[in-house]
């Protein structure tokens, strides 16, 4: 089936994303590949303190790690890790909400979801200062999470009583509605055309693959019972986490849950997880107490 964009429509605001205040934290691990055996490293705390650490994100080159925080427990900022040397630099301080940093495909300029003053949530983006805002999708004010496809088509899952997944040409602003009361994770395969987001049913999770050439959702690979994030490896195959092991599945193999690491003792549970482009690091987000 083709999908034929249609021009933005306004959308009733659903209220604002709300952060959880239970602490969480983001910890790195390393990928580490000698000869044809894959081995994952001791996972290293980043943030080690009080609170929400949350929703890390790589850079296009691995360098770096944009992540959520919560200095207090009304509002929400955007950092950056730098990898090589530790040091971590806060990129705003509004009275506005920040959420979902990303790196624009060109690496140069950050985009987000922002809760404004009049509670709405708007996908923005910026190049040097936080001040200096462009709204990516004017009319679309309910945006829940996003993952970028290519550099002018966005994946987004926009809240309206549920989630909607939304298909956005930013160059034209135009969009359709591809699907209801999908899952939170969204990402992209590096063909710039595949979108991989989850349906759930209960505790029954499947990932799709959106192909924007064909114009049309089809079957990737089944979820593990009761888990809702997922992470995709430069090569297809995919992360999750679930009590504290670290899973991982070729969807284009033994389509099989394989256990590739057991971080119960070192880092405990944890539950979102990004993987770096060029494969040689995991982020993971670890909790304490019930999976916020």
């Amino acid at each position: 089936m083709k999908i034929i964009f249609r021009t933005l429509l306004l959308l009733i605001p659903f209220g604002s994303l709300q952060a959880q205040v239970s602490t969480t934290e983001i910890f790195l691990v390393d990928i580490i590949k000698k000869e044809k055996k894959v081995t994952y490293g001791k996972p290293v705390n980043i943030t080690n303190r009080e609170g929400y650490d949350n929703q890390p994100e790589f850079s296009p080159d691995g360098k770096k790690l944009f992540y959520v925080s919560m200095p207090d427990t009304t509002q929400s900022e955007l950092y950056e890790f730098v990898i090589a040397d530790s040091t971590t630099k806060r990129l705003t301080e509004t009275p506005e909400s920040e959420f979902s940093p990303r790196y624009a495909p060109d690496g140069k300029m950050t985009s987000m979801v922002r809760v404004d003053a009049d509670k709405t949530q708007r996908f923005y983006q910026f190049t040097d200062s936080p001040e200096d805002l462009y709204d990516l999708a004017q009319g679309i004010d309910s945006v829940g999470y996003y993952c970028w496809i290519n550099d002018s088509i966005v994946g987004m899952a926009v809240l309206n009583n549920g989630m909607e997944l939304y298909i956005y040409e930013v160059r034209n602003s135009q969009f359709v509605v591809l699907e209801k009361n999908i899952g939170r994770c969204l990402m992209a395969l590096n063909s710039g055309n595949n979108l991989i987001y989850t349906r759930q049913a209960g505790d029954a999770v499947t990932l799709m693959n959106y192909d924007l050439t064909l114009g049309e959702s089809n079957f990737y690979a089944e979820g593990m019972k009761g888990v809702i994030d997922y992470a995709l490896a430069p090569d297809g195959k995919i992360y999750c986490g679930s009590e504290g092991k670290l899973y991982l599945m070729d969807p284009n193999g033994d389509k099989k849950w394989n256990e590739v690491a057991d971080f119960s003792r070192t880092m405990g549970n944890f539950y979102r997880l990004t993987a770096s482009r060029d494969g040689k690091r995991l982020a993971m987000v670890g909790f304490k107490g019930k999976r916020p």
